[in-house]
């Protein structure tokens, strides 16, 4: 078995307004983004127990996982506007389904899909000169489903594992 290094560009993020649509729209997060940040935060509860003469015994109790991009502002990018123009002044509707794969996993489950809640923390800012910054975070809200993604004549479809 050879081993690769992927690049980050590998690492697709998709959106989706209607993801319990039969025929869902999957909007690619990639245009004008220079940087994707995976976050991981647990939690872990100890217990004591005779038996472990007072050391402790530590389990996983909770989870948040999030996604946040920065980059550019891209008008005319379906992503971008609908995160930037449709969910900027709207707290109400804020979720999202997500679709999160690795193009250079081939052969085995190389996706991950769920719902998301979109915060957005900057809509464009920077210096005269410069292109418009822009940052967001997808902050995961439900059980990941693992599967395999793939791409044909631009159709995306997610296939659930085992």
């Amino acid at each position: 078995m050879s081993k690769t290094y992927p690049k980050n560009w590998q690492r697709r993020m998709m959106i989706c307004k209607n993801p319990d649509d039969p025929s869902p729209q999957w909007l690619p997060i990639a245009a004008g983004i220079q940087s994707r940040r995976n976050s991981i935060t647990e939690e872990t509860v100890e217990f004591y127990y005779m038996d472990g003469e007072g050391r402790a015994q530590q389990e996983s109790a909770t989870q948040s996982l999030s996604v946040s991009f920065t980059g550019h502002r891209c008008v005319g990018d379906e992503a971008q506007d609908h995160v930037l123009d449709e969910l900027l002044e709207s707290l109400e509707n804020r979720s999202v389904g997500f679709l999160d794969y690795d193009s250079s996993i081939v052969g085995k489950p190389n996706a991950r899909r769920g719902t998301a809640t979109i915060s957005i923390s900057d809509y464009g800012s920077g210096a005269a000169f410069d292109r418009q910054s822009i940052a967001f975070t997808l902050h995961i809200s439900s059980k990941i489903q693992r599967g395999t993604v793939t791409v044909n004549e631009g159709q995306v479809q997610f296939t659930p594992a085992g």
